[in-house]
């Protein structure tokens, strides 16, 4: 799900500092999505990639989910290996949007100031600074 209203949000909470959320494999975004809101905490007020996915509520059929996250870059990377089916079907569930080509943050971090993104235009990853504004997509496990 986009939750970042396509305006695209920062990475980090206002401060630049290490989180030591370094996970890559699947799976890894949650735990590095608890780390960055561990360290980070409120930050300077603003919301940020980490906490907005970890906030995140989304109701279907009466039922409310709320354990979304942060991908890391290796489950951002396979959503965009598999954006066509995703974007085929984002229409069909609540809150949910296709994707676009752009930049999106992953929950991975590369050192204080850096952390990694997926480009949805190429596929292309790399590493921007955390006050970047960049979309964000939360995931869950199921």
């Amino acid at each position: 799900n986009d939750q970042d209203g396509g305006s695209g949000v920062r990475w980090y909470a206002g401060t630049d500092e290490w989180t030591m959320a370094r996970g890559d494999a699947p799976g890894a975004g949650e735990l590095n999505t608890a780390i960055i809101i561990a360290v980070q905490r409120r930050g300077d007020g603003n919301t940020y990639a980490a906490r907005l996915c970890n906030e995140q509520q989304v109701t279907q059929n009466y039922i409310t989910y709320g354990d979304w996250y942060l991908p890391s870059e290796e489950e951002l990377y396979l959503m965009y290996e598999n954006r066509t089916a995703i974007n085929n079907t984002a229409s069909s569930y609540a809150g949910s949007a296709a994707f676009v080509s752009t930049l999106y943050w992953s929950s991975k971090e590369n050192s204080n100031t850096l952390a990694r993104y997926v480009n949805f235009s190429n596929g292309n990853v790399g590493s921007a600074t955390k006050g970047q504004l960049y979309r964000v997509r939360a995931v869950r496990k199921f």
